[in-house]
């Protein structure tokens, strides 16, 4: 073979560890498999990559190196903040089904001028991959049990308070790590 049939098979070895890295990052994603994992086998790929890049003609094998241990690094340092923020993002999800669930409980009330024993009571639509429970502790305050994987069992908890004559519902936390609560709700629960 030629150097130009080498250089041609790299390009398609290249275009292999771009796809084999979006299904790394995919893999993580959405599985239970932890962060680093990913990053680490993003770093081996890119690391293959570029060695095969040098020797068949785009640079020395040292500039290679270096590009693919900064590469490895950023994405090691990358992978966690992006896990923690769709976290955060799925928590602001739940968040807004727990809202949805306050103004349901309101307008029960409103129509019954009673408390409902259960959320199905409320014909309130509850995502079952992200929330895996909600308990209603009275007409006034209920809990959320979260169900994604990286979350799951963490509870936020909802009271409701009036202001002015308005009720509104606030939401604190149970036991969810402070980073991934969105700004609304940092509180810590008491009571």
């Amino acid at each position: 073979m030629s150097r130009a049939d080498w250089v041609i098979i790299s390009k398609y070895i290249a275009a292999v560890a771009l796809i084999a890295g979006v299904l790394v990052y995919a893999t993580a994603y959405f599985s239970d498999l932890p962060v680093e994992w990913a990053a680490t086998a993003h770093a081996i790929i890119v690391v293959f990559y570029f060695g095969l890049v040098a020797l068949f003609g785009a640079g020395s094998v040292l500039e290679m190196a270096v590009l693919a241990g900064v590469l490895s690094i950023l994405a090691s340092v990358a992978m966690p903040a992006y896990h923690d923020h769709t976290i955060r993002e799925t928590v602001v999800e739940v968040i807004i089904v727990g809202h949805a669930v306050g103004a349901a409980l309101d307008r029960h009330w409103a129509g019954t001028k009673s408390h409902p024993k259960s959320i199905d009571q409320l014909g309130v639509f509850i995502p079952r991959t992200k929330v895996a429970n909600v308990s209603i502790e009275s007409g006034t305050s209920f809990t959320v049990t979260l169900a994604t994987p990286a979350v799951a069992g963490k509870q936020l908890a909802f009271v409701a308070s009036t202001s002015n004559g308005v009720r509104s519902w606030k939401c604190t936390s149970k036991n969810l790590d402070r980073r991934y609560r969105p700004s609304g709700c940092r509180d810590d629960f008491k009571g």
